[in-house]
């Protein structure tokens, strides 16, 4: 089964029959981190290989191999070599998907057959009509220079064109309860929002975050 399978099979229903959105942490740097993400009910972890304050060498993935949830390697600018080096990491088990952030082509994508995803910046809600790579694109917010978060949220005005996908973006524990209501996501990816400092977790708020869920959806 490839990525997309896998993901899916990680899906449950609530006791009144909603589905659960699953939960992405993202920007993973070591495992005790890792160990708590897991712990508290993280579906997916991610690594980001691209430059970022978040960012970790491609061969330090290879410790969390034995973590038992999906890990995505999130790329940019991604090269012929690194293409090579991310399909042998899959090949091996060491991650389960790619999350790609640049300039790459649908083709390469889809050449990954189901375990690599693009990850698409919106300003506005009708750019999500005109995104190729749907329905199988995690929604994000801008961000700078080092591909970091401004914390910036998605608001009302996209609830129509973000509805049932993958939403990323300034998710916090304060502003959680309302996106799931907004958006019916299948799956939030949370960086920044559960941090002390890029790269460190609150431990605290990654509990949060799964206690809010446990509140809403039982």
């Amino acid at each position: 089964p490839n990525f997309f399978s896998r993901l899916m099979q990680r899906c449950r229903k609530s006791p009144k029959g909603e589905l659960i959105p699953l939960v992405k942490i993202c920007g993973i740097t070591n495992t005790t981190d890792a160990d708590i993400s897991v712990k508290a009910g993280a579906d997916v972890l991610g690594f980001i290989l691209a430059p970022s304050k978040r960012q970790i060498n491609i061969s330090d993935i290879e410790k969390f191999a034995s973590y038992g949830v999906l890990k995505v390697a999130v790329v940019k600018d991604s090269n012929t070599d690194l293409i090579c080096k991310l399909r042998k990491l899959l090949e091996k088990g060491i991650i389960d998907g790619v999350q790609f952030h640049g300039d790459e082509s649908l083709a390469l994508v889809q050449s990954f057959k189901g375990n690599a995803y693009k990850a698409i910046s919106l300003e506005s809600p009708a750019e999500a009509a005109d995104d190729l790579f749907a329905p199988l694109s995690l929604y994000d917010k801008p961000k700078g220079a080092l591909n970091d978060s401004f914390g910036l949220s998605f608001n009302a005005s996209f609830s129509g064109a973000l509805q049932g996908g993958f939403i990323a973006g300034g998710i916090t524990p304060q502003n959680l309860g309302s996106m799931l209501e907004m958006f019916n996501p299948l799956l939030i990816d949370i960086a920044s929002g559960v941090e002390n400092s890029p790269g460190v977790k609150d431990h605290s708020k990654i509990n949060e975050i799964f206690s809010i869920m446990e509140n809403i959806y039982g």
